[in-house]
């Protein structure tokens, strides 16, 4: 069971820059701007690497629209289309999402974070017999990963999160880079011999980012 928890804005703003940098990894760029984080990838325009996140700006509509104008310029200059990750309960001004579509912004869909503040509230984890047919791959370290296994990920991330099919050997490239990092591993489910499903943790400073399932 996983439990969920209200966390302080403290220690949502960690778990944000942690999420940020772990999508940064290979070879992505972090700025901490004080009021917000940004991601940005030199050689990929897709707006998910390139973003604005854990955003706290001010709510008076002087203060709002510098911070704005500012962000716009950024994206600008970096040559991607703006984008910016609202934080549920704890994006600031609290109608930042209203303000943004005031401005032309255009809701892609949310997503929900969790948080598993215990680790021992999980219970212990316990061995569990595969169907006939499944296997599962747990992938460490390049040298654990077969040639296909990357592609076999991308395509199954692509369709899983429905992105164009092309997008699968991009995925795919990105994640044979992001082997070579210790702080990533990767876990894929087959099923007679067909990638069926994915998963990536990222581990760094005391936390794991469970992500790609």
């Amino acid at each position: 069971m996983i439990r969920y928890c209200a966390v302080d804005d403290t220690v949502m703003r960690t778990l944000e820059r942690h999420e940020i940098r772990a999508h940064a990894i290979p070879n992505r760029e972090v700025r901490d701007l004080g009021h917000a984080v940004l991601l940005h990838d030199p050689s990929d325009a897709d707006p998910f690497w390139n973003r604005l996140q854990s955003v706290r700006w001010p709510s008076d509509d002087d203060g709002f629209e510098a911070h704005l104008t500012e962000a716009l310029a950024l994206f600008l200059a970096l040559g991607r289309q703006p984008h910016i990750w609202p934080s549920p309960v704890h994006a600031q001004p609290a109608d930042l999402v209203e303000r943004l579509a005031a401005n032309g912004f255009r809701d892609i869909g949310g997503g929900h974070v969790m948080v598993l503040e215990d680790p021992a509230a999980a219970g212990p984890v316990r061995p569990t017999e595969l169907g006939r047919g499944v296997t599962l791959h747990a992938i460490r370290v390049a040298a654990d990963a077969a040639a296909h296994d990357p592609d076999d990920m991308g395509r199954v991330l692509a369709g899983g999160f429905g992105a164009a099919p092309e997008r699968g050997p991009e995925l795919a490239s990105d994640l044979r880079r992001t082997l070579a990092d210790p702080r990533v591993a990767l876990a894929l489910v087959r099923v007679d011999g067909e990638a069926a499903a994915c998963a990536k943790a990222t581990t760094f400073e005391g936390y794991t980012y469970l992500s790609s399932i």
